[in-house]
């Protein structure tokens, strides 16, 4: 049970540290600012070391995560949270062709390749639809 409990842990420290770069966080620094807490306590957490269950919510918040999906996902009440930005239609429309590739591969590294395929689809459609509105605007004004 309790190596259950570590590889949670694992996964959800393996999740947040691609999540702060993929939101452009580049150093541990930025998310401790972002968060109040310190670069020792950011640390831990993307190590997956056990960490208080506050300290959760305020990383979560920070990146954008429902609250207490991380401790849901550590509790086994739920799967891995799945990013704010995977279905946040503003955050797919700004992000530039790198950031919409790196998310797809967390998707995918997380839910597996269907969902990965299915994530980047869906944003691409969306991205097209905003572009065809923006020309029709465009041709009627």
């Amino acid at each position: 049970m309790e190596t259950q409990k570590t590889q949670a842990r694992t996964q959800l420290g393996a999740l947040i540290k691609r999540t702060r770069r993929q939101k452009g966080m580049r150093k541990q620094d930025d998310l401790a600012a972002a968060t109040g807490l310190s670069v020792s306590v950011v640390s831990l957490a993307e190590r997956g070391a056990k960490v208080e269950p506050n300290t959760l919510t305020q990383i979560e918040t920070a990146l954008g995560f429902p609250t207490g999906s991380f401790e849901a996902f550590l509790a086994g009440r739920g799967p891995l949270p799945e990013l704010i930005a995977a279905t946040d239609v503003p955050s797919v429309l700004t992000m530039n062709r790198m950031e919409l590739a790196n998310t797809a591969v967390i998707v995918e590294e997380v839910w597996g390749s269907d969902e990965g395929d299915r994530f980047l689809q869906d944003a691409l459609a969306m991205r097209r639809a905003k572009a065809n509105r923006t020309d029709d605007r465009k041709q009627a004004g």
